[in-house]
C-alpha cells in the first residue's frame, strides 16, 4: 500500500436487502449453516449454498419460516446488486446444512459434503405435524436425517450433480473440506474431508446425538 490507512475512518458501508426481481417466487432466504462461494475469478457474483432457517428465536422483524426447497442456491451480483436464484432440484432434491464445503477458485468448482436436512431446511419437515395418542406431539422438533452424497457445483455454468461418498462411510455433519493443488492426480488438484459427526445408528437422529468421525 502506497499510502496510510486508518481502518476507524477509511472505509464505506451499505445495507443491502434481500429483495429478488418481480420474476421470483421468493426473496433471497436468510439462513445459517451453509455455504458461500466466492466463485471464477472474473465473476462478480458471490453464491450461497444450502443452510438453514434459525428456529430458535422467531422474533426478528425479517424472520420467515422455511419455503419451497427448489432454490437451495442463489447468487449476488456485487456490481449490479441484483440477486439471482437456481433450481438444482434434480440433483439436489432437499436442501442441506450443517455440511462441510469447500471451493476451487481456480477452475470456478464448488463442493458440498454430505451434511442433514431438518425442520429449518425442509418446507416438508417444517410443516408436517405429528400425532402420539391423538395429540400433537413436539418429538420429532429436533430430528434430523443426515444426507449421502457430495454436491459438485460448476459455478461457470451454474449447474450441481450429486455424486456418491458411500465408499467414506456414513454420512458426516461438520468437518472439514479442503482443497488443495498441492498434491494430486491431475493438475485440478485434490479434495481432503476430515473430521465431522456421523449418525449413532439408533434410528433417530437430533441435534444432540451423534459420534465423531
Amino acid at each position: 500500500m502506497g499510502k496510510s490507512w486508518d481502518a476507524r475512518t477509511n472505509y464505506t458501508e451499505k445495507q443491502i436487502g434481500r429483495f429478488g426481481n418481480t420474476s421470483m417466487k421468493e426473496n433471497p432466504p436468510n439462513m445459517i449453516r451453509g455455504a458461500l462461494f466466492r466463485g471464477p475469478g472474473k465473476d462478480n457474483r458471490l453464491y450461497t449454498f444450502g443452510g438453514s432457517t434459525f428456529l430458535a428465536n422467531k422474533t426478528d422483524p425479517s424472520w420467515q419460516a422455511p419455503s419451497s426447497d427448489e432454490y437451495s442456491m442463489w447468487s449476488y451480483d456485487t456490481a449490479a446488486m441484483t440477486w439471482g436464484q437456481f433450481d438444482i432440484t434434480k440433483a439436489i432434491p432437499r436442501r442441506p446444512n450443517r455440511g462441510a464445503w469447500t471451493e476451487a477458485v481456480n477452475i470456478g468448482v464448488a463442493f458440498y459434503l454430505n451434511g442433514q436436512v431438518d425442520r429449518g431446511s425442509s418446507y416438508v419437515m417444517y410443516t408436517v405435524t405429528e400425532y402420539v395418542g391423538g395429540r400433537v406431539s413436539n418429538a420429532t422438533s429436533d430430528e434430523t436425517e443426515l444426507l449421502g452424497g457430495m454436491a459438485i457445483v460448476d459455478l461457470n455454468t451454474r449447474t450441481v450433480r450429486n455424486v456418491s461418498t458411500d465408499t467414506l462411510g456414513s454420512p458426516r455433519i461438520g468437518g472439514g473440506l479442503l482443497h488443495t493443488t498441492a498434491f494430486g492426480k491431475t493438475s485440478n488438484g485434490t479434495v481432503v474431508a476430515f473430521g465431522g459427526m456421523g449418525s449413532t445408528y439408533d434410528g433417530t437422529d437430533t441435534f444432540n446425538t451423534g459420534t465423531m468421525v
